[in-house]
């Protein structure tokens, strides 16, 4: 990107999508994400089109632009992907604490409507598939994640961001694979109607005294973001962020 704190930034007015969209254009074979502990090495041409690919697998799950999907995970790779394939068809991505308890999942479930959850296996001495299932018991009766909770009445699926999974969760690779149906003209259709203006991300605030907060941050607020952090630490394209 290539920024200082005193220039106009360029992706003003534009959503997470079209940004991508232009750094892919700009720099097509330039390494993108590189996570090395699942040997997972992408330049920006591979993650855009492996975004679109996350994108089309919601859209097929009958996920809507404006609905909310719950990502309950670790660093991992599908995080991302998951971040800018939501944004990009303009569905709100809820962040949810991988140290959660049973109770805080509860809560978060209930207060932020979400219609599909992705989640990994374990963090620390967490079993999220444990936790999970002690929230949601009827997971146990689900087929390929579509699930109908009572607690939750909004929540329609439950997806395995990892392999081997408990029988009930929708497997990522088969969500990928049922997103293949989707032509990319609906894709582009979606994507052209979104405004910067947009909800796209609900972060929880840790509370102190209390449950956590949602805060709703728009397209704008998380790109200008990045732009005047980067620019304020003389961050180029040609740096590398862990």
């Amino acid at each position: 990107m290539g920024t200082t704190a005193h220039e106009f930034p360029w992706l003003d007015g534009l959503t997470i999508g079209q940004v991508l969209a232009e750094t892919a254009r700009k720099f097509p074979m330039r390494e993108a994400l590189v996570f090395s502990q699942s040997s997972v090495r992408m330049n920006y041409t591979e993650f855009a089109g492996a975004v679109r690919g996350v994108a089309k697998g919601l859209l097929a799950l009958g996920i809507k632009p404006g609905e909310h999907v719950g990502i309950w995970a670790t660093n991992l790779p599908e995080w991302v992907l998951l971040q800018y394939g939501a944004a990009s068809i303009g569905v709100v991505l809820v962040t949810i604490n991988p140290a959660y308890r049973p109770f805080e999942l509860r809560y978060t479930l209930e207060q932020s409507d979400v219609v599909a959850l992705c989640l990994t296996d374990e963090f620390k001495s967490s079993n999220f598939y444990a936790i999970f299932g002690e929230t949601c018991p009827e997971i146990a009766q689900a087929h390929d994640g579509k699930i109908s909770c009572a607690s939750f009445p909004k929540l329609r699926y439950a997806i395995a961001i990892k392999p081997n999974a408990p029988e009930g969760y929708l497997a990522w690779n088969a969500m990928i694979e049922v997103g293949r149906k989707i032509a990319d003209s609906e894709l582009d259709a979606i994507a052209n109607k979104l405004n910067a203006s947009d909800v796209i991300n609900i972060q929880y605030t840790s509370g102190t005294t209390g449950f956590p907060k949602a805060a709703m941050l728009t397209h704008r607020n998380i790109l200008m973001n990045g732009w005047y952090i980067t620019g304020c630490q003389n961050v180029s394209e040609n740096d590398r962020m862990c």
